[in-house]
């Protein structure tokens, strides 16, 4: 008996001792988890400081938190990845503004091409507030280089860009911020002047010969060559109070067989050519085929610099 009680007081004893031990294990596991959780937290460093005063920069606010390490790994990655997006945004914007400007701005000459000049043309026909001036809403000038084939062929193409560049800065120089200026192909540019009287587009016509050939012009290899334009003038409406004026690229018609008529009368100058009241209900094709005879019957309204010889129909396109 005294054997029996002695075995059962032992396994009494081993089973509170197990009980122990597992109670030390549990307290000792929740010991070690706390002391992890102080480690992280540690390295996580202190709470998030409370929104500063505005008198404290957010750009110092926010280099304060990175150089600091009060901003988790997480928030680090949100803001790297947030910055590469606005990055990546900013990079297609800039894509996107320069084929834009590639499409409306000539790479050579600086000014406009020739479908953003007719776009802008249009644009301002079709606007309701367009004003009118002595019956003419549009005035036309195309502006073409003489002998242009010429220095290309003797002085090379790098002495013609830096001629195409510098007529055109000069052409610049002489226009207004409202008026339409672009290369409208080649070497003959097109400027464009809303509701401009007659008296003040030949004063412009006679600036824009003399600022391209009063000052030669320097190219690369060291040339000075004396440039000279051509101008030819039209408006549109060709004729005044015409309740049918066309396009207005109709109007290039006339200015274009001014240019040639300046072309085969020494270039290096400017015509003028409109249509008259009297002019009403003919087409600028059949005012064109004789412009001495329709202006002599009072039908086309004329003015040069120099006397005009105009073109016979037999006559071929000669070099420009």
């Amino acid at each position: 008996l005294l054997d029996v009680s002695y075995k059962s007081q032992q396994k009494a004893d081993i089973e509170r001792f197990g009980r122990r031990l597992m109670e030390l294990g549990s307290h000792a596991r929740r010991q070690q988890w706390k002391q992890s959780v102080r480690h992280i937290m540690s390295r996580l460093g202190p709470p998030l400081p409370p929104p500063a005063p505005a008198t404290v920069g957010h750009r110092a606010l926010l280099a304060g938190w990175l150089h600091a390490d009060r901003v988790s790994w997480l928030t680090r990655i949100s803001l790297l990845l947030s910055c590469c997006s606005l990055g990546l945004i900013w990079y297609q914007s800039r894509r996107f503004r320069k084929r834009l400007q590639l499409s409306t701005i000539d790479p050579l000459s600086q000014l406009l091409t020739r479908r953003e000049a007719t776009s802008r043309i249009d644009q301002w026909i079709d606007s309701p507030s367009v004003p009118a001036s002595a019956g003419t809403s549009l005035v036309l000038l195309l502006v073409d280089i003489d002998h242009f084939k010429r220095i290309n062929d003797q002085y090379g193409h790098a002495a013609g860009d830096k001629v195409l560049t510098e007529v055109a800065n000069r052409l610049k120089s002489c226009c207004r911020r409202t008026d339409v200026i672009g290369r409208w192909g080649g070497e003959e540019f097109l400027i464009a002047l809303p509701a401009t009287d007659t008296s003040s587009t030949l004063a412009l016509a006679s600036r824009l010969c003399e600022a391209i050939s009063q000052k030669p012009i320097q190219t690369p290899s060291g040339v000075s060559l004396q440039v000279t334009v051509s101008v030819g003038v039209s408006h549109w409406p060709f004729v005044p109070d015409s309740r049918a004026p066309g396009h207005w690229q109709d109007a290039l018609v006339p200015a274009d067989a001014a240019l040639y008529a300046v072309k085969r009368s020494g270039r290096n100058g400017w015509a003028s050519i409109s249509g008259t009241p009297k002019a009403l209900g003919g087409s600028i094709e059949q005012l064109l085929r004789d412009p001495v005879q329709a202006s002599r019957q009072g039908l086309l309204s004329i003015h040069s610099v120099h006397a005009l010889e105009w073109p016979v129909a037999t006559d071929t396109p000669d070099e420009r």
